[in-house]
């Protein structure tokens, strides 16, 4: 059975976050009922969800998570198969279609054509672009060909709509320090940065990409109204400007905030601009402005705006008087008992373009979302009312100073308020994007709260975000159940989906022997059961361990049925619950006596397999961290796999067994279904191999991830007819190998760029399944596996004085023409670079080829062998990386210095370069960190201030290489 990938609880989220959704249940009430009930009751979830993203990527090592992104789709880009092939001789590659019609999921922003209200482009939350023709009536995906997944800002040109830039990367949080464990929270999804079409959306390019430590994300983009050539982009690191458009963006930010939320210019003044800065804990939030273009900013302090506010800002113009401004402020929060309250007002207003403010009264709207989802804007018809938005939707009528009334108009619309945007052609048109997609109302302006009314605009939007595992009938074709992100459990029967649970959906499972009996989460430990099919009636069986124990248990506690044994299910918190009902009655179900912990308590469960043979033989992953009541972190240990035998024992007696497996989390298991010793692993994070082998029940381990993109891996699954072809989801999509690992294949045909897969399962009638989280599911067609011309038993490299060595070990080689030896260097395309003529031989030969690299530039050279038969059909072997280290160069132009002297650092790659300066008593006198492209950067003396008379000496330092010069002041 497949499991959740949702590793624990947050990693600490900040005090002002909080940790759960429900109370605890006796009943659910219906999916709408239930959905009020539990927003009612509960905090924002959306910090587990930002906290898993982040989590199941980062660890070990959370830095440069984009950098490793990047990396890891050039070698699944190198991993494609080609256009023309013979399908006799090659693995398929998927066959991919959408299970469509769930259409639900996050959406971020929504960005409509100045010039033609019926083009509307919407970003979501990790489904990447996705665009419509007439005004939202139905969607489809907009194809960039680079990874963007979470897209929280895009913006139409001013004159020129074929014109569009699109900011990457739903991320909350930006540090400037690491405090440890506690850290890791919020984070969000990668981003790579800004995107850039000139054709309308048709094609895109990747026109500012920075590389930090931290995950760098876009919160906006905002076109200058006085010259429609300048845009800036609010992001974690800073206020960055364009002066073409957007085609080329400055190397460093103009305001060096960390987390700048939104930025308004003044109308008729362009050197007159106001930035928001700041969200949850860092220092120095507030608003900055300046009057001369950005040469200087003042943080505007003690004039009316709040010193301490917990979340982040959004800003919004009147449309006819250019110096007043509006702000959205995610505001305070006080705890009592655990329980947190909201009472601050949360609009200010601003007459004089943001140097004084005046809180307006009855503008609570933030809410516990202040620091991820608020929004606002101004209606560009009449400037006295405005929207605004946060767990709710509220329009509200500006008064006299602090004065004004509030009308809630939310309705029917999902909560979670991300982005408000009004036609700019027609003032009583207004779109809300939300963490329910996109919503539309054509009568904002109605004269009551009642008139609004809002109807969803979601046709085609395919962008729910699923967690494993997904429930499969075995019994019948295209019956599936799944939880998604803050939109419930749906079921799909019949051709159609229905909505079966709110609140936040988890991990679900169908009994193998009866189509009837059926479980399905929610967050926090619990578990519902339906006796009624995946359409019936479901009942709390296993209630919420929500404020009261949810430290010892993850986000979405894993769930399974035994399959030799269906009257006998599992779940796993820090103990490990058991059911002998169908999931009817469970022992161990209460925190205050389970303390049968699977390792130690507060360590909670990732994932769970049941044996198919025994239902007392039992796998868990464990992560090491859980969430303390006081917003910390327990920490115990290290990421484990722990297996027992005897399960149905008052105390199972657990043996770990991830000895030999890399420090990541394990995120699924599989069992062989004819030995449950035979088991795969596949692990998140970055830096290793991330799918291991085990013959001997997880005693010793073999690498079997060799040639895979270096890329989380969550999801794992054994083909039914052929038990040693392997199925494999990654954040990258899709990956088949034909021998237990030894050899494996792009297998993404017909998914759309980057698509993150958390869970595979074979359906009744043979064909895969695929859970995504942000594309909704896909169904596509098992392998047909054909003989391969020759088994490959190992390919790699080695990298020599002047030449790369290739070589690779071969049997049963059988009417082998050649083996072509193709190479891509960095960003390139695979060329041919030599040839070996194949012997043919039946036993194992080892073959080598040197390529001379002497002249070649480039840092990451890719290999592959083109292995063509003598009817010249060709297979592609595994990708071989090697990164090729060219050392830099570091130069002092005019010695000793002067006003005009600089440095230049010449760089083989972009890198992170801190510089240092000290005296000749070899004391530290200044620090800099720059992040430095490609080639030659030249960087002015002055970074280290007004320098005395003497002798110094400055270091250069990047992650490979330290230079140090002497320099002499006269």
């Amino acid at each position: 059975m497949k499991s959740l990938h949702r590793i624990l609880v947050s990693f600490g989220i900040v005090a002002c976050l909080a940790g759960v959704y429900f109370v605890m249940q006796k009943h659910v009430p219906p999916a709408k009922k239930q959905e009020e009930v539990t927003r009612k009751k509960r905090y924002s979830g959306a910090d587990k969800q930002m906290s898993y993203l982040f989590q199941t990527k980062a660890y070990p090592d959370p830095t440069y998570l984009n950098d490793k992104w990047m990396a890891a789709w050039e070698h699944a880009q190198a991993m494609k198969r080609p256009k023309a092939y013979n399908p006799a001789a090659r693995t398929p590659g998927g066959n991919w279609s959408q299970v469509s019609g769930l259409n639900v999921g996050r959406v971020l922003t929504v960005a409509i054509d100045p010039n033609n209200s019926n083009k509307i482009f919407a970003g979501s939350a990790s489904g990447g672009i996705w665009k419509s023709e007439n005004a939202g009536g139905n969607w489809s995906y907009v194809n960039v060909g680079l990874p963007v997944l979470g897209v929280p800002a895009i913006a139409f040109h001013p004159t020129n709509s074929n014109i569009i830039i699109a900011g990457t990367g739903e991320v909350y949080r930006s540090d400037t320090s690491n405090i440890g464990f506690n850290v890791w929270k919020a984070r969000g999804s990668y981003g790579i940065g800004i995107i850039r079409s000139t054709d309308g959306g048709n094609t895109w390019t990747q026109v500012l990409y920075k590389s930090y430590s931290n995950l760098f994300g876009v919160q906006r983009l905002v076109f200058d109204p006085n010259n429609s050539n300048t845009v800036y982009a609010c992001t974690t690191h800073g206020l960055f400007k364009s002066t073409d458009a957007g085609a080329t963006w400055s190397t460093t930010p103009m305001l060096d905030g960390k987390y700048v939320s939104d930025v308004l210019i003044r109308r008729g003044s362009s050197n007159t601009i106001v930035a928001a800065v700041g969200n949850l804990t860092n220092t120095g939030k507030g608003i900055y402005k300046t009057t001369n273009g950005g040469s200087s900013w003042t943080h505007v302090t003690g004039t009316g705006f709040p010193s301490v506010f917990h979340g982040f800002v959004r800003l919004a113009a009147h449309p006819t008087n250019a110096d007043v401004i509006f702000a959205s402020v995610g505001m305070g929060v006080t705890t009592t008992n655990n329980h947190r309250s909201y009472t601050d007002n949360e609009l200010y207003k601003s007459s004089n373009f943001g140097s004084n403010w005046t809180v307006k009264n009855n503008s609570l709207h933030a809410n516990f979302q202040h620091w991820f989802a608020h929004a606002i804007a101004v209606n560009p018809g009449n400037g006295n009312k405005i929207i605004l938005g946060g767990v709710k939707l509220y329009r509200y009528t500006d008064g006299t100073g602090s004065s004004g009334s509030v009308e809630n108009i939310h309705g029917s619309l999902h909560d979670d308020i991300h982005d408000v945007v009004f036609d700019p052609n027609n003032s009583n048109i207004l779109y809300v994007a939300c963490d329910g997609g996109v919503y539309r109302t054509t009568n904002i302006n109605g004269a009551n709260a009642g008139d609004v009314v809002f109807q969803t605009r979601n046709s085609g939007l395919e962008i729910a975000q699923f967690y494993a595992s997904l429930g499969v009938s075995k019994l019948t074709a295209n019956r599936f159940i799944g939880g998604l992100q803050d939109n419930g459990v749906w079921a799909y029967n019949n051709g159609s989906w229905s909505k079966r649970l709110g609140g936040d959906g988890g991990p679900s499972a169908i009994a193998p022997n009866s189509d009837n009996t059926v479980l399905a989460s929610n967050d926090a430990l619990t578990v519902n059961r339906s006796t009624g099919g995946v359409t019936g009636s479901f009942s709390t069986r296993l209630g919420s361990w929500a404020f009261v124990a949810d430290d010892r248990t993850a986000f979405m506690a894993p769930i399974a049925f035994a399959p030799s044994d269906p009257s006998i299910a599992y779940a796993a918190s820090d103990n490990l619950h058991r059911s002998t009902s169908g999931g009817n009655t469970w022992t161990n179900g209460t925190y205050s006596s389970a303390n049968r912990y699977i390792e130690a308590q507060y360590k909670t469960a990732v994932t769970l397999a049941v044996s198919p043979t025994n239902p007392n033989k039992v796998y868990v992953s464990l992560s090491p961290f859980s969430q303390r009541v006081d917003n910390k972190l327990n920490v115990t240990g290290g990421p484990t796999l722990r297996k027992t035998t005897n399960a149905d024992a008052a105390t199972p007696t657990w043996t770990t067994v991830s000895g030999g497996l890399p420090n990541h989390f394990i995120m699924d298991i599989a069992i062989k279904p004819n030995n449950d010793d035979s088991i795969m692993v596949a692990l998140g994070g970055y830096g290793d191999s991330h799918i291991w082998l085990s013959g001997d029940g997880g005693a010793t381990w073999v690498n079997r991830g060799i040639g895979l993109p270096d890329v989380p891996f969550n999801a794992i699954v054994f083909d039914p007819v052929h038990p040693t072809v392997v199925y494999a989801g990654s954040d990258l999509g899709i990956y088949v190998s034909p021998d237990l690992g030894l050899h494996w294949f792009d297998f993404n045909d017909g998914f759309s760029d980057a698509t993150m897969v958390f869970d595979l399962q074979i359906t009744a009638d043979n064909r895969i399944v695929a859970a995504t989280h942000g594309k909704g599911l896909m169904i596509g067609d098992l392998a047909d596996i054909s003989s391969l011309p020759v088994n490959i038993i190992s390919f790699t490299g080695a990298r020599k004085n002047s030449y790369n060595e290739l070589r690779w070990k071969v049997t049963d080689e059988h009417n082998v023409a050649r083996y072509e030896i193709e190479r891509r260097v960095d960003n390139g395309t695979f060329v041919k670079v030599g040839q070996v003529t194949a012997l043919n031989n039946t036993g194992i030969h080892t073959y080598t080829f040197d390529d001379n690299i002497a002249n070649v530039a480039g840092t990451n050279f890719y290999y592959r062998l083109k292995i063509v038969d003598i009817d010249n059909s060709y297979e592609y072997s595994s990708v071989v990386l090697l990164k090729v280290h060219r050392p830099g160069k570091f130069e002092i132009l005019g010695n000793p210095i002067t006003a005009g002297s600089s440095m230049r650092l010449t760089l083989p790659a972009p890198q992170t370069v801190t510089f240092r300066l000290f005296d000749m008593k070899g004391r530290l006198i200044k620090v800099n960190k720059v992040s430095a492209s490609a080639g030659a950067n030249t960087y002015s003396f002055n970074m280290f201030g007004m320098l005395a008379t003497g002798q110094y000496v400055v270091e250069a330092i990047t992650p490979d290489e330290r230079f140090t010069k002497r320099i002499v002041k006269h």
